[in-house]
């Protein structure tokens, strides 16, 4: 008996894409596509090594369009999981995609990228009349916490000695 050839990298990507709800399967098909036209989509799934998937990283973070460490590491990351998904599902016994590297990048986010400057002040101006309201804007404000992060602070997490604080979310 002969064992069935490989599965290709396109049907792969079709298949791991309808997997996922429609905004989700978004998200990952413009990396999956490019990664796909990259290394070939008519490639057997066990063809395709680390080399091919480190180069195209490079070629990823050489594009006038990838600005920021967070960008190349959205490829990096549905990458990887994309070959995750194909280890669990039986189509590879290990994933060529182990050795992509993230980068590092600064972990502050500016307070602009949230929120223009003027509705910030606006939303200040608004709170101040109601001392929680205030502290709460002034912390997401200074820190870029989420408000889920400060919706799950705890006593214990406030280090007010400090002026520090331990934020769990996503």
């Amino acid at each position: 008996m002969t064992k069935p050839k490989a599965l290709v990298l396109s049907k792969a990507v079709d298949l791991f894409l309808c997997e996922h709800i429609a905004s989700t399967g978004k998200s990952y098909q413009y990396v999956l596509y490019a990664m796909r036209d990259w290394v070939g989509p008519a490639r057997r799934l066990p063809q395709i090594t680390s080399e091919q998937l480190i180069e195209f990283m490079q070629s990823v973070r050489a594009r006038p369009s990838i600005k920021s460490p967070a960008s190349a590491n959205k490829y990096v990351k549905t990458i990887r999981t994309f070959f995750n998904w194909c280890v669990r599902s039986k189509f590879l016994s290990a994933s060529p995609a182990t050795n992509l590297k993230y980068q590092r990048h600064d972990k502050a986010v500016k307070r602009e990228k949230a929120m223009p400057d003027d509705a910030y002040k606006r939303l200040i101006e608004f709170a101040k009349w109601n001392k929680r309201a205030y502290a709460l804007v002034l912390f997401l404000g200074d820190t870029g916490c989420r408000i889920g992060g400060a919706a799950g602070l705890r006593w214990k997490d406030i280090d007010f000695d400090n002026r520090t604080a331990t934020v769990t979310e996503k």
